[in-house]
């Protein structure tokens, strides 16, 4: 996915529809990557966001709106000295590249007219926000300033003379006839690919672009020249030609194109993507695509940097249970073996007269033993015969105590690290911050902080699929587990769960008719899918009906007892391509 110079061209005329003749109301700069411009024209006010983020460059008018910070940063104060109140005049693409250009019309302190451009680009880690000069192109300031120590091939400094013909020497499709498209890849190498042939010589083009093309033509992508015969060379150019075309003549088709399983984006264009098939969501405008497609990257890439404390914690957690349990378990063998002490007691007992005074060990026919075997048995020679009896006795009577205890003690920890695994999956699973806030207070509940949660926070909602015949709700979280299985289920829902590992909890509503064999299987798929064993080939998922669950006697959140069950065996790779998401 790439916001390239073919999308920039179909924002910055939205953008020449919207905010033309417009006043600069207000710049912020929240953050060191994000600058918002909002302008002012009668009663219309249009917000634009300009991102220079490594990740994610981009611009596009938008209606989310960030926190300012109490201190503007130095390059704010210089726009805003500069560029509020004035007019916006042009706004005009460099090239077919991604470098946007706005002239805007203001005074300077002595009343005089002045026009000043705000240049914009969108070039991956390089990318920058430069104020000029429209008529000198000297540089007034910038957001990055690229020394010589930097760069050697451009410096962008206050008082150098602006110019992108280092960075912007290709050529752009839309100004060459198809003659000259045609000769131009004529011309090119013989061992390179129609996909090189484009981006080497053309801007504005992203892979997507030149993966669609190939697609249209039936044609792998990374074909040479020299493999291809004049018939599908012919192919590929007429293809692409027709192609960009579309974005000359402004016949733009924007979509997101999803996943239907899992509803994640596989990309999107402002260009019909045949190779995805339909675009899952369609759109009037690029700005309301791309707000769209920036909210979920912005929403997963803050939920990747909330979790990554949290996956630090559980891992430590878990390695402190794994060998807690470790040592417990050995603790346990120990204390099974404990009958040798009363063994050892009886035959102390028995031979008391036999023991002499600092005696170190008793050889005794063991009579416990069918063959009557002697055995050998340490003694304190602190100790009398006794003592050293009524020490053995205690011992046993001390491991035998400590066996209950042991075995409570293991069954709590492994339900602690079920638990904390169940919440390092969990982690994959959330689909926006609540959904992460709410595993987050699950963990802190396990291990015993006090929650955090903001109560007013609204909760997150299970996933929902729609089966043939009835819906099939997915739990995320523990709470919304929790709330699958006590709250929505009614008792002749059908309740599914992998076997033997940690997952969601999954339900399939009866709706008062007989359960489809479709379904069935479907809500099985989704508890492998969404399981310590996704990916797998075979895994065993319990199923049955929610009047034979009960919660646990530990009452943790998210764990069940259940009776009564049958297994089915499903795959866990992929969600069933017979379901629909809905929620």
């Amino acid at each position: 996915m790439s916001y390239d110079g073919m999308m920039l061209k179909s924002v910055l005329e939205e953008l020449n529809s919207h905010l033309l003749s417009s006043r600069v109301d207000k710049i912020h700069l929240p953050t060191h990557h994000e600058l918002f411009m909002s302008f002012r024209k009668t009663q219309v006010n249009e917000t634009l966001l300009i991102s220079v983020s490594s990740n994610h460059p981009r611009m596009y008018l938008t209606k989310n709106k960030l926190e300012n910070p109490m201190h503007p940063p130095l390059f704010c104060m210089v726009l805003r000295k500069h560029l509020q109140g004035s007019k916006l005049i042009q706004v005009k693409q460099i090239g077919q590249d991604r470098i946007a250009e706005f002239v805007f019309e203001g005074y300077n302190e002595l009343g005089d007219s002045v026009n000043l451009s705000l240049i914009v680009e969108i070039m991956g880690k390089y990318s920058n926000i430069i104020l000029i000069d429209t008529d000198s192109r000297q540089i007034i300031d910038c957001l990055t300033k690229v020394g010589s120590s930097m760069s050697s091939v451009r410096e962008v400094l206050p008082g150098k003379i602006y110019s992108s013909d280092v960075i912007s020497q290709k050529k752009s499709i839309l100004d060459e006839s198809y003659q000259d498209f045609a000769k131009s890849y004529l011309d090119s190498p013989e061992n390179k690919s129609f996909q090189q042939f484009l981006i080497t010589n053309y801007m504005g083009i992203s892979k997507t672009l030149t993966r669609e093309i190939n697609f249209r033509a039936g044609l792998d992508e990374g074909l040479p020249k020299s493999a291809l015969g004049p018939k599908d060379q012919e192919k590929l150019l007429k293809i692409a030609y027709d192609f960009f075309q579309k974005v000359k003549k402004k016949n733009y088709f924007f979509a997101i194109y999803q996943d239907q399983a899992d509803e994640k984006i596989l990309d999107f264009s402002n260009l019909p993507l045949t190779m995805y098939g339909h675009g899952s969501q369609i759109y009037d405008s690029p700005s309301e695509l791309l707000e769209n497609v920036y909210t979920q990257r912005a929403e997963k890439d803050l939920i990747q940097q909330k979790s990554a404390d949290l996956r630090k914690n559980l891992k430590i957690q878990l390695n402190r249970d794994y060998s807690k349990l470790g040592k417990l378990r050995d603790e346990l063998d120990a204390a099974q073996n404990r009958e040798k002490y009363k063994v050892y007691g009886d035959l102390i007992s028995a031979n008391l007269h036999a023991i002499e005074a600092g005696q170190k060990e008793l050889l005794a026919e063991n009579f416990y033993d069918p063959d009557l075997k002697t055995i050998k048995i340490p003694l304190d020679i602190k100790l009398s015969p006794a003592q050293n009896a009524n020490k053995m006795y205690k011992r046993y009577q001390k491991l035998k105590h400590a066996a209950n205890i042991l075995k409570d003690q293991i069954q709590e920890t492994l339900e602690k690290i079920q638990a904390y695994e169940e919440i390092s999956l969990q982690i994959d699973w959330a689909e926006n911050p609540r959904d992460l806030d709410e595993i987050k207070d699950s963990y802190r509940l396990i291990s015993g902080q006090k929650s955090r949660k903001n109560k007013k926070n609204k909760s997150s909602n299970p996933m929902v699929f729609q089966g043939k015949a009835g819906l099939i709700y997915v739990g995320k979280n523990n709470r919304q587990n929790d709330e699958i299985t006590f709250k929505i289920a009614n008792k002749d829902d059908l309740w599914f769960h992998v076997r033997n590992n940690p997952g969601s909890h999954v339900l399939l509503k009866s709706n008062g008719q007989e359960f489809k064999n479709e379904d069935m299987l479907a809500a099985a798929g989704l508890a492998a899918y969404f399981s310590k064993l996704r990916g797998s080939k075979h895994v065993d998922v319990d199923y049955t009906l929610k009047k034979y669950i009960k919660r646990h006697p530990s009452n943790k959140l998210g764990l069940v007892h259940y009776t009564n069950f049958k297994t089915v065996h499903v795959s866990g790779q992929n969600i069933p391509k017979s379901l629909t998401r809905q929620g």
